[in-house]
């Protein structure tokens, strides 16, 4: 007998794990198999009953089907599902970054996207670029000054102070 994994369709029908028609919830193993994360031997066997003492009928079926916890642990590690992540779904820091360099790349270069990058990576390489994007910053910061986050501003726009007035209000200051 094996422990299957059964994959939840929402909210109300939540991934889990099957042995003999007892159930455990994703989210239970999810987090005892972090706890179980390098431990082996009596280690091991001691928190994977302490993390499953809830689900008692599961244990009594693995005790059945002759199953110990370190073979329980290898059997939901295969049967674990990877997350899929949708291409451009994901904004991480590096993605946005990469987005606007790249966007900084088309309107300047021209070719195919690898001579561009390389391109691109030889101008930003030369140290008089650097002394120039420095002494362009140094610029920014003196004429406009930073944001309350920290970030040098790049023009002298304003905030609406109609607005501010507004939000100051509302906020009773």
């Amino acid at each position: 007998m094996k422990i299957e994994f059964i994959k939840g369709t929402g909210k109300s029908d939540k991934a889990r794990f099957i042995l003999a028609k007892q159930e455990v919830p994703q989210a239970v193993i999810t987090r005892l198999m972090d706890k179980l994360d390098g431990k082996s031997g009596a280690a091991l066997d001691r928190i994977f009953y302490q993390g499953l003492e809830k689900y008692e009928d599961f244990l009594t079926a693995m005790e059945a089907a002759s199953i110990t916890p370190a073979i329980a642990v290898e059997q939901m590690e295969k049967l674990k599902p990877v997350k899929e992540v949708k291409a451009g779904t994901r904004k991480t820091k590096g993605v946005l970054l990469a987005a606007s360099v790249s966007k900084l790349i088309a309107r300047r270069f021209k070719g195919q996207p690898e001579e561009m990058v390389k391109d691109f990576l030889d101008a930003v390489s030369k140290p008089e670029f650097t002394g120039a994007v420095i002494a362009q910053l140094t610029s920014f910061k003196a004429e406009f000054g930073s944001n309350a986050l920290g970030f040098i501003k790049v023009s002298g726009r304003q905030s609406n102070p109609a607005a501010i007035a507004a939000l100051r209000a509302r906020r009773g200051q």
